[in-house]
């Protein structure tokens, strides 16, 4: 709501209004606390502040359920999609979530999301922000892992680097992928 452009607000005020006088439920997101314009303000009973996904990953399977019946389909996780989503930091918060999941579920071979669905960053537990260099080689080493079925040697190979520079380059970045099973 503090992205309503202040001349906008009475037109978004009045169908706010519009809205509750036929018995519906509004609610509507701040991204600074304080940002709601008075005039929108008489529109809301209550606020809740909800924190960051990253501060609540016990949700995380509850809403990765929520978030796939949406996408309709009969869609779930296999249990080791789990780690990674726990893992990532989710700077989009839930946003960036369902764009995820709806990703994977698209691109998916089977009605279930596999760790390998999951796009290159989520393999990958780093500690500070990469250069577009560093986040380009980190996503063509996981996808060649990937493609290899976490075989090194064989995406060593395909990347014509060595094994070694796999291992290097895997600790570097923090990937991390599903064991075989």
């Amino acid at each position: 709501m503090d992205e309503v452009p202040p001349e906008d607000e009475a037109a978004v005020a009045e169908a706010l209004d519009t809205a509750v006088a036929r018995g519906t439920w509004v609610v509507g997101t701040l991204r600074r606390a304080p940002g709601l314009p008075e005039s929108l303000r008489h529109c809301f009973l209550e606020a809740a502040a909800v924190p960051a996904l990253r501060h609540r990953l016990t949700d995380l399977p509850a809403l990765v359920d929520c978030l796939l019946q949406r996408t309709g389909g009969g869609v779930e996780c296999a249990p080791e999609v789990l780690p990674p989503l726990r893992r990532y930091d989710w700077p989009g918060n839930v946003r960036e979530l369902s764009l995820v999941l709806s990703r994977a579920a698209a691109a998916r071979r089977t009605y279930r999301i596999e760790a390998g669905d999951l796009p290159p960053a989520l393999h990958s537990a780093g500690g500070r922000s990469l250069s577009v260099w560093e986040v380009s080689e980190r996503d063509t080493l996981v996808q060649a892992l990937l493609e290899a079925d976490g075989n090194k040697l064989l995406a060593a190979r395909r990347l014509d680097i060595s094994r070694t520079t796999i291992y290097r380059k895997m600790r570097a970045y923090g990937i991390t992928l599903p064991t075989r099973g």
